[in-house]
Formats: C-alpha cells, structure tokens, sequence
C-alpha cells in the first residue's frame, strides 16, 4: 500500500518579527532579480520623438515640393513660394528643439539608472566581496 512511503512529523516554525526595520533581509537571488530589472530598463519610446519624426517629415514634403515650383513653366501665386520656405524651416526648428528635449530626457534617465546600478554593486561587494554582481 502506498501510505507506508508517507511519514508526517510535526515540526515548530519560529518567527521573529524584526526590532529594527531599517535592515530589511533579502534573498540574494531577489537582490539579483531587481539588478537584472534595473540593468535591463531603456528609456521607451516617448511621444518626443514621434512628434519630431512627424515635423522632420512635414519638412520633408515642404522642401520637395519646392523643386516642382522652381522648375515650372507656369507661374504660381507671390505667397506659394516664401509660404513652402516658411514651413519646412519652421518644421525643421520645431523637429529639432523636441528631439533634443527628448533626448536630454532620455539622458537623465539613463544617468539615474546608472547611479542605482553602482549603489547595488558598492552595497553588494560590502556583503559578499569577490562577488561580481554582473555574473549570471
């Protein structure tokens, strides 16, 4: 029969609730996960960068379309012209002031994540020296 294999003993489990709570214990292999998930963060696509994209492209169609009015044979309206001019440079200022918002903001985020990253390892060597918290 088969519950001759199972023995149940009884066994006491202790717990301590910590006195002082400004050391909190964590599993190695937590310390590490939460080093995987900081290490592995990158700045996500943000809505900068789209609205950048879309005014270098307005840009993009502005100065195209400038060629076919230089080179036509008829002549256009007197505000056509400066108007196309006007546009693509105006996209093309706008572009580039919120991509490099953008990217500053990308920066700062990368400076942080770099800070946290070196205060793990520092408080990780003090713990367990000759551990290199980049192996796995």
């Amino acid at each position: 029969m088969a519950d001759d294999n199972i023995h149940i003993a009884e066994r006491k489990v202790t717990t301590v609730s910590p006195r002082d709570t400004t050391e909190i214990t964590l599993r190695v292999i937590d310390w590490r996960r939460i080093y995987r998930k900081v290490k592995s963060i990158n700045p996500a696509l943000s809505w900068r960068e789209l609205f950048a994209g879309v005014s270098w492209g307005i840009t993009a169609s502005a100065f195209l379309s400038l060629i076919p009015l230089y080179q036509s044979t008829q002549s256009t309206e007197a505000w056509v012209k400066p108007t196309f001019w006007i546009v693509s440079i105006a996209s093309l200022v706008i572009g580039l002031v919120i991509w490099f918002g953008g990217t500053k903001e990308a920066s700062n985020a990368d400076s942080s994540k770099s800070e946290i990253l070196q205060d793990m390892k520092e408080i990780h060597c003090i713990y367990f020296e000759g551990d290199d918290l980049d192996k796995d």
